[in-house]
């Protein structure tokens, strides 16, 4: 028998679920990587999601907006109107049958095969919830709804499925509110989940971070802390949608774009068709420790620089038959060789140097063998095939849709059992980068060694290579560990094996520059990502033939 929906007890036991969406005015900003404002997108992604909740496992489910208008005292309350006008906390059953009103709405679907152009088609859209922003943010009423519909107190006990509280805003919530008796109090029964909309895809999100270490702000390292570490059943279908979650992952989104808000949205439908039992408290994710100090790699002018050598140094070892971290760098190579191939800019040459536990190789395949090193404006003619590659966008009604496209294929080379550190390959690479240089001009030539590897090493065995090359490495694991991404100190960084790598990474070129534009990024930084994208690699390169750094 479905709980009674004026039973909040029950319903908590059930389970259940608040979209808890902020109404001030910078929600009427433009959303990152849509044509909408982010009221209208949050709008249409709840709907949606409210339309599957209607025909899915039974929840309780509330919509709360949160403003505060006028100089008046902040307001929240749950925003149903028509047929469940003045209901709190609404069985998902009944949804169906209590639409406000049902729009014609444009599907996009993708072509065939996958392939634009795609075809549009007019379906009915149900909707519940309609925006209207206003005014400032109130996140101090919007907690204290949340705990006036959940009746949940400091001393409660954390039932075996807690409520999700799905809380999407164009702004950060105040410390003082989240350090409030009242956030805790429902903190301590909920599960408290924070996305935060960008107005640009400029500035890449943070997805699900695992530590706080390298958060760019005192408020986002506080609502961090504030946030619930991800219950397995959630991180498994984020991971199942392609979202890289590491372990301990909290349930935090920063300068998400449009994918990002539908993917967050969909955890409701993932904790409605959760088994009981799935929702067992998890720990707190862990905080790296203290930064340590340390010297940088040699370091040399960058300035008046005109040509670039850029050399892939690919680590082809897989310690896991059944893991995919090697496809993942392969399929990283053959992106930023294609990613040069455009660029095309007549002032760079590349190299690709490979090695496993069966030695290394140095040296293209295809149209392109024989070649040590190759300029970028031959790239482009010289792939070994073309492959479809499938990207997911918005459908336009809240959902997501997969279209695909070919592209280069450069690298295709096997795996190999796992390697020791290449030592021996980096010496060549020196070698390699040397004769290049004078061959084409030794002062005008800097050679700019990129590291693709799973960063399994003794980190004793770990040495800096030799000569005037710039050293960067970009870190997929076999098995998934915290995120970093250019850290410009050691701090968080509790792998041994990849504190060993950090000391020998040279500084980021173009970091200062960098650090105007993104917040995420310190002037010190360096260039070293682990278990995110590295996309910073070819801005870099404009920035050291550009001549304007040092």
């Amino acid at each position: 028998m479905s709980p009674s929906p004026n039973d909040p007890i029950a319903a908590t036991r059930a389970g259940t679920v608040i979209f808890l969406i902020d109404e001030s005015r910078g929600m009427a900003a433009p959303v990152a990587g849509g044509a909408g404002t982010k009221a209208e997108t949050v709008a249409t992604a709840v709907n949606s999601m409210l339309n599957q909740l209607a025909s899915g496992p039974p929840v309780q489910v509330a919509v709360v907006g949160y403003r505060a208008s006028g100089g008046r005292r902040g307001e929240a309350s749950p925003r149903w109107a028509g047929r469940l006008a003045g209901r709190g906390l609404v069985q998902s059953e009944e949804l169906a049958a209590t639409t406000l009103s049902v729009e014609e709405r444009v599907r996009r679907i993708p072509g065939a095969r996958g392939y634009d152009p795609a075809r549009e088609e007019t379906i009915r859209f149900p909707i519940w919830y309609v925006p209207a922003p206003s005014g400032t943010a109130a996140f101090d009423a919007a907690v204290a709804c949340c705990r006036r519909l959940l009746q949940l107190h400091a001393a409660g006990e954390r039932p075996a499925r807690p409520p999700l509280i799905l809380h999407v805003g164009s702004e950060l919530p105040p410390a003082e509110v989240l350090g409030g008796e009242a956030y805790q109090a429902v903190a301590a029964g909920a599960l408290w989940c924070h996305l935060q909309l960008g107005a640009t895809t400029r500035i890449p999100p943070t997805l699900y971070p695992s530590t706080d270490a390298h958060l760019p702000s005192a408020p986002l390292r506080e609502l961090f802390s504030a946030t619930c570490v991800l219950p397995d059943a959630l991180a498994a279908a984020l991971r199942a949608a392609q979202v890289p979650v590491p372990p301990g992952g909290r349930a935090l989104v920063y300068q998400a774009a449009i994918g990002d808000l539908i993917r967050f949205v969909s955890l409701a439908k993932a904790y409605a068709a959760a088994p009981d039992g799935a929702f067992a408290p998890a720990g707190s994710a862990a905080v790296g420790p203290p930064g340590e100090s340390q010297d940088l790699p040699a370091a040399f002018s960058t300035r008046g620089y005109q040509r670039a050598l850029v050399i892939l140094l690919l680590d082809r070892s897989r310690s896991d038959p059944a893991g995919s971290a090697w496809s993942r760098r392969r399929q990283q190579a053959n992106d930023l060789v294609g990613s040069l191939a455009r660029r095309a800019g007549g002032d760079t040459h590349l190299a690709i140097v490979s090695y496993g536990g069966d030695g290394f190789e140095v040296g293209f395949d295809g149209p392109l063998a024989g070649r040590e090193t190759v300029a970028d404006a031959e790239l482009a003619g010289g792939a070994l095939r073309w492959e479809e590659r499938a990207e997911k966008l918005s459908n336009g009604i809240g959902g997501l849709v997969e279209r695909k496209r070919s592209r280069p294929i450069f690298v295709d080379r096997g795996p190999s059992p796992a390697a020791d550190f290449p030592a021996a390959a980096l010496e060549a690479i020196s070698q390699l980068a040397a004769t290049h240089c004078r061959e084409h001009g030794a002062k005008s030539v800097l050679p700019i060694v990129l590291h693709l590897t799973g960063g399994d090493f003794p980190p004793e065995s770990v040495r800096p290579a030799s000569g005037r090359l710039l050293l960067y490495h970009w870190i997929t694991p076999d098995i998934p560990q915290r995120t970093l991404a250019y850290p410009a100190d050691a701090g968080g960084i509790d792998d041994p094996r990849t504190l060993a790598l950090w000391r020998i990474t040279s500084p980021l070129v173009g970091a200062e520059q960098f650090a105007q534009r993104r917040r995420t990024i310190a002037p010190g930084a360096r260039g070293l990502v682990a278990g995110a994208k590295f996309d910073l690699f070819v801005d870099s390169l404009d920035e050291i033939l550009a001549g304007e750094q040092t």
